[in-house]
């Protein structure tokens, strides 16, 4: 009898197991997220210096190896402390070219210097717009024009150089250059003064001051008549 019972215990048994593996069989098994750290790599923000606008890179010359960020500002190339860019090369002018920023690129201005500027080995007449890669020289000294660079180190906030022999040998040439410069530009804006006060980057005031020193009137007329007596 006894082994009546055994079998009927396994037999219940073995139908209570079975039960319990169809009951599980539709349920969805979740597992807890791991506390252990993701071993797949994050991505990184690489930073660094980003290219600048307008920039010139000396190749020639006492500006050799320097480098000049220009922006978007109108700045001027010369033998004074007060240029942004400077060069004491003995055939630059006190205020040789100008440089000034446009959508197109940056345009180089002659400011009646005595030697003129080259623009890739030619002389410029005036104004002309400087392509990527275009050489400017003022003098020895030698540019290589870049719309986009990235600037390490930005030689235009270095000291310029104010000795005595750098003053000596442009104090003269200063008073013609002035004279020069004021010239053409009237006779660009036909005469007209507070033209040629906003191209300079001055007062009105100021202007008609430096011509008073000339005994020149601000009047059209009279300084139709200087432009037709100087010539183009």
């Amino acid at each position: 009898m006894w082994m009546s019972l055994l079998g009927v215990g396994v037999v219940s048994g073995l139908g209570y197991w079975l039960m319990r593996q169809r009951g599980s069989a539709g349920r969805n098994i979740t597992f807890a997220p791991s506390s252990r750290p993701s071993r797949e790599p994050t991505a990184r923000a690489v930073t660094g210096p980003s290219p600048r606008r307008n920039v010139l890179v000396g190749t020639d010359g006492d500006v050799k190896g320097k480098t000049f960020h220009i922006g978007m500002r109108t700045v001027t190339i010369g033998r004074s402390s007060s240029n942004f860019v400077q060069t004491l090369d003995e055939k630059a002018s006190r205020t040789h070219c100008q440089l000034k920023p446009s959508l197109e690129g940056l345009f180089v201005r002659d400011m009646n210097s005595r030697n003129g500027v080259e623009v890739n080995g030619s002389q410029i007449a005036g104004e002309e717009l400087l392509e990527d890669g275009d050489e400017v020289r003022v003098g020895t000294a030698c540019f290589r024009y870049h719309r986009r660079l990235t600037v390490a180190r930005d030689a235009s906030m270095e000291r310029k150089n104010v000795s005595s022999v750098a003053s000596r040998t442009t104090q003269k040439g200063s008073l013609d250059d002035l004279a020069k410069l004021l010239d053409a530009t009237l006779r660009d804006c036909d005469g007209d003064v507070e033209r040629a006060a906003e191209e300079l980057g001055c007062d009105v005031a100021t202007v008609e001051a430096l011509l008073r020193t000339r005994g020149v009137t601000s009047s059209k007329t009279e300084m139709a008549a200087t432009r037709d007596e100087s010539g183009p």
